[in-house]
């Protein structure tokens, strides 16, 4: 977002750009790119991070922040090697287990079915209403 004006420059839009090679990070290198505000005067610099698969914002403007929130008991979490291996050694434990997902796939599923639902739409009635215009 540009610090002067307060209007987002999204992700993605196309630039004239001043691009210098600032460094490195194991062999990829990091660039910063000087832009002018396609609204205003204000220039403003940002930089790639291949470390994080990011940019950092240096000056002239604010990063709006929209990272994904960490898991929650209702994601799915990664399995250390401990519990990995002491579900492939001990067949109680692995019955448990699956018996928690099978409840947890039922109680899933009603929202699945929903998404799944409204996610589908017919694209031959949209090419028909956008040739009636």
């Amino acid at each position: 977002m540009c610090v002067y004006i307060c209007i987002y420059t999204y992700v993605g839009v196309r630039y004239n750009a001043e691009k210098f090679q600032v460094g490195k990070y194991y062999t990829t290198p990091i660039f910063r790119f000087r832009m002018k505000c396609h609204l205003c005067e204000n220039k403003f610099e940002i930089e790639t991070d291949p470390k994080n698969f990011d940019y950092v914002v240096v000056c002239g403007a604010s990063k709006q922040d929209n990272k994904p929130k960490p898991a929650t008991d209702e994601m799915l979490s990664i399995k250390d090697d401990s519990e990995a291996e002491r579900l492939s050694s001990d067949p109680m434990y692995r019955l448990e287990h699956g018996v928690k997902d099978v409840e947890k796939g039922k109680e899933a599923m009603p929202r699945i079915q929903q998404i799944q639902v409204g996610s589908s739409y017919d694209t031959t009635s949209c090419y028909r209403m956008l040739t009636s215009l």
